[in-house]
């Protein structure tokens, strides 16, 4: 996916516009990971040697300087360079665990996190060591989960981050042309502006023009932001009806209200296939299977036929996948992006962007997302590998770019 981002840096001809959340270097494993950071921040400097009036700003998360704790060389790296780097001021964020931010804010906030640390930093052994108020200042909680990126020729959508370590993980993203582009600044604009950031470039008539789709097709695509995507995805999976198809490739699920809309779909005769991530880790860290093993048994309790359970087995890296699909009589949607379905992801916590994508069964990427579900009907898959094209969409161009690589699914509940 990295590669997708870096030929738009490569295409790109008036602004660039990023906002990810994990951007660096960390990894608890002893293997070599592709240098994704650093293969992004070097384009991204390539270029504004190369074109010094245009406009590049880098949105990220304060997890990436442990909030605050140290310096990132990346981000450094950028900011030497003369492109914008914008902190996302998490301040501004609603509390998703009011009594530990209370916590914080009273008693610790004022401290900072700097200082002399003596707590294993939790997503590298390489990087120095976290003081006590760093890991205080994280239990609230909160983050700008975006992984978006917007050029002045296109959008990117997606489910991966930048960083070293998920450059093995599962992703899924699209690639997206045309009047989407708009919709994606304005909503990075509201978050440069509540955290100190310039104000964003808008494209000109040229700039449209340039970017616009060739062919229509009967399609369309809609960009979506924190809790919309989860009144999207209830609404979406409360019309089905007997018959209907909801495949669900996730690497979180336990929000209450998607889990119930499932349950009910059950009953009414849906066919439901979900592939869970197996949760055994997450940014280094080994983890129980909460929350999705408990989730599946309570999925599987009253277990008719037309539900079906799959894990992706992993070895140390993760089905970072977060895409839903449904098969409606003659119409099929497709959601996906950044969004876990989890309550952080989905009420208005943390901060995420996924877009849907309506059509049929003929709309080519929609056919392609298909086909990506279609190859987990098998035991056992190797290598997939699907950078998948779709010339225009309604007011759209789509592109679909779904990545596998060297890992295994294997069937423990049918």
């Amino acid at each position: 996916m990295y590669l997708k981002m870096l030929k738009m840096i490569e295409e790109a001809e008036s602004f660039i516009v990023l906002d990810q959340f994990l951007f660096n270097d960390y990894h608890c494993h002893e293997i070599e990971c592709p240098k994704a950071a650093k293969s992004v921040t070097e384009a991204l400097v390539e270029k504004k040697k190369a074109y010094p009036d245009m406009k590049i700003m880098f949105i990220t998360d304060p997890v990436n300087t442990a909030y605050g704790t140290h310096e990132s060389p990346h981000l450094s790296r950028l900011k030497n360079n003369g492109i914008e780097v914008v902190m996302t001021n998490l301040r501004k964020i609603r509390d998703a665990t009011p009594l530990v931010a209370g916590f914080w804010r009273s008693y610790f906030q004022w401290f900072g996190t700097k200082g002399y640390g003596w707590l294993p930093h939790a997503m590298s052994k390489k990087q120095l060591s976290l003081t006590l108020r760093t890991y205080l200042k994280m239990l609230n909680l909160k983050a700008n989960h975006r992984k978006v990126m917007y050029t002045d020729r296109e959008a990117l959508i997606s489910s991966f981050n930048p960083h070293d370590a998920s450059a093995y993980f599962n992703n899924i993203g699209f690639a997206v042309k045309g009047d989407i582009i708009d919709d994606g600044l304005e909503s990075e604009q509201a978050v440069a502006a509540f955290s100190g950031g310039s104000i964003l470039p808008q494209r000109t008539k040229k700039m449209k023009s340039r970017a616009s789709p060739e062919h229509k097709e009967d399609a369309a695509i809609q960009l979506l932001t924190e809790g919309q995507t989860r009144e999207e995805a209830v609404k979406l999976i409360n019309k089905t009806k007997a018959g209907s198809k909801i495949h669900l490739a996730i690497l979180y699920l336990s929000d209450t209200k998607i889990i119930k809309a499932l349950l009910k779909a059950h009953q009414r005769g849906a066919n439901i296939k979900i592939i869970f991530d197996q949760n055994m880790e997450a940014l280094g860290q080994r983890k129980n299977g909460i929350p999705n093993k408990p989730v599946a048994y309570e999925l599987m309790k009253n277990k008719k036929e037309n539900l079906e359970i799959r894990w992706y087995e992993t070895k140390g890296e993760q089905f970072h996948t977060k895409l839903m699909l449904i098969e409606e009589d003659d119409k099929v949607f497709a959601l996906g992006g950044s969004a876990n379905f989890t309550r952080r992801n989905l009420k208005n916590y943390n901060l995420d962007a996924s877009v849907l994508v309506e059509g049929t069964k003929d709309t080519p990427a929609l056919r392609d997302v298909q086909l990506f579900f279609a190859g987990f009907g098998l035991i056992r898959v190797h290598t997939i590998h699907f950078f998948l094209k779709l010339e225009k969409m309604h007011r759209y161009g789509l592109n679909v770019c779904i990545t596998c690589k060297k890992s295994r699914i294997h069937l423990l509940i049918k």
